[in-house]
């Protein structure tokens, strides 16, 4: 057993991955975040020791979410799939877990020293990843979420500039509902 915290980069044959000082919990729940016709709704659990691509287990967040635009448009609503369990937890729209210090990038000045964040892969177009780190807004728990693409496909010759991202990447503050 491997605390997450612990974590190298470099994976082991059957080893688990494990969430020992429970970390991932403490961002399980749902979470929403709206302005004008912008809505943004994640909804986070925790998974505990899934077995990935036939390697070892881990102890994981994995989430799925809704995002509609300043138009009223919805973009992207992969909440139907939440319940479902994968046998490569991977699957999910949002899935991981990165344990990220204070200043693990992206920096965090306003963390304390002792703050944990985590880092999460995210899907829409394109691969992404999000950070989150627990806060509270007005008295409220509530999530700072930033958004980024980490990659995007290169312009293919006669196809046309690749859709956007779904999501924009950048900075969202998500408030939990349950």
């Amino acid at each position: 057993m491997i605390d997450i915290n612990d974590q190298d980069g470099i994976t082991q044959a059957n080893a688990y991955y494990k969430d020992t000082h429970n970390l991932l919990q403490q961002f399980a729940g749902t979470y929403t975040y709206s302005s004008g016709n912008k809505y943004f709704k994640i909804i986070l659990q925790k998974k505990t020791m899934s077995h990935t691509a036939n390697q070892y287990y881990e102890d994981l967040l994995v989430g799925e979410y809704e995002y509609i635009d300043e138009n009223g448009v919805t973009q992207m609503n992969t909440l139907s799939s939440i319940n479902t369990n994968y046998i490569n937890q991977h699957r999910h729209s949002i899935f991981g877990n990165g344990v990220l210090e204070k200043d693990g990038p992206p920096q965090c000045r306003e963390c304390d020293d002792a703050e944990k964040r985590v880092d999460l892969g995210f899907l829409d177009n394109y691969a992404g990843h999000i950070v989150i780190r627990k806060i509270t807004v007005n008295g409220q728990e509530a999530i700072s979420v930033y958004k980024s693409t980490s990659y995007m496909p290169e312009k293919i010759e006669g196809q046309g500039t690749p859709a956007p991202s779904k999501v924009p990447d950048g900075n969202y503050i998500l408030i939990r509902q349950n």
